[in-house]
């Protein structure tokens, strides 16, 4: 008996065979691994950026030789000085800023009404951050790129120049000017601040007239004698900053009038130069220099 043609076709039809189930393990198997992978990937990504050394918000990285400057700024007086004056304070931050090197620190401390405190902070801070590779590299610091790192100073001195610009608004303005001149016990504060390691240099921008209840200088007799007798006072060990440690010391001396005058009888120009200078010294600093700033030079 012959064959029908289409047997062969119906045989073909038969029921097909569904994957194995060892396929179908492999495949959800796949399913769940792929996921777990790519974000196990990811993590391991992000463990090592986060792993890396991270520039701060101040654009500082922490280092135990890090250059650390400090500008003091005597709120009770910046009203009345001359614009020579100014222009010497303004110069005094940019040249302490940019002369600093890179990663360097420039804390500032006021007497202004919301910079006094008993416990004495910056009222700004900010590190100069590395411009170039090179700069980077030395540093110790994760590589970058030339772009970035310019991007990244860029941004540093535009924080600053805002800082400094609002510093001298307020310098002018009366809602901040310091109604009393503690210098001795803001000095005290700065040296006993924690700074991040050792003060390299401290300048102050300052007539040296402190006046709290520790002394009014040369507005009550007896109130400036020379610096050695000044330290054997009991009330001294109360305001006496912590050694210096060889930190380099510039004093900006705003002079006004010459003394001894109607107002200030009781010192002389000379004295108040020299009781600073000492003062300064008898504390471990290093090089202590003094400038005079006079009311009408160079207006």
């Amino acid at each position: 008996m012959a064959k029908s043609p289409y047997s062969r076709r119906r045989g073909g039809y038969g029921k097909r065979r569904g994957p194995s189930l060892l396929k179908k393990l492999l495949l959800w198997l796949a399913l769940i691994l792929i996921p777990i992978i790519a974000l196990g990937s990811g993590g391991y990504l992000a463990a090592q950026y986060l792993g890396r050394e991270q520039i701060d918000t101040a654009y500082c990285y922490t280092r135990p030789d890090q250059h650390q400057a400090a500008i003091f700024v005597d709120f009770s007086l910046t009203h009345q000085i001359s614009p020579s004056q100014r222009r010497d304070l303004v110069n005094t931050f940019v040249q302490s800023f940019e002369g600093m090197p890179p990663n360097g620190k420039l804390s500032v401390f006021t007497t202004a009404q919301e910079g006094t405190s008993s416990v004495n902070v910056p009222v700004f801070a900010l590190c100069k951050p590395a411009k170039t590779p090179q700069e980077q590299e030395r540093l110790g610091a994760p590589a970058s790129s030339a772009p970035k790192l310019v991007r990244q100073h860029g941004e540093a001195m535009a924080t600053f120049r805002a800082f400094l610009g609002d510093l001298i608004a307020k310098s002018q303005d009366s809602a901040h000017i310091a109604a009393s001149s503690p210098i001795l016990e803001q000095i005290q504060g700065i040296s006993r601040y924690r700074f991040a390691s050792p003060l390299s240099k401290l300048t102050l921008f300052t007539d040296g007239l402190n006046n709290s209840a520790v002394g009014q200088f040369c507005v009550k007799q007896g109130h400036l004698p020379r610096f050695e007798t000044f330290a054997s006072r009991p009330e001294y060990r109360f305001i006496k900053p912590d050694d210096f440690n060889g930190a380099d010391i510039y004093i900006l001396l705003v002079e006004q009038r010459s003394l001894p005058n109607d107002v200030l009888p009781f010192c002389t120009t000379a004295e108040l130069r020299g009781w600073w200078v000492s003062f300064f010294e008898g504390n471990g600093a290093g090089n202590v220099r003094l400038t005079p700033l006079g009311y009408g030079a160079g207006q």
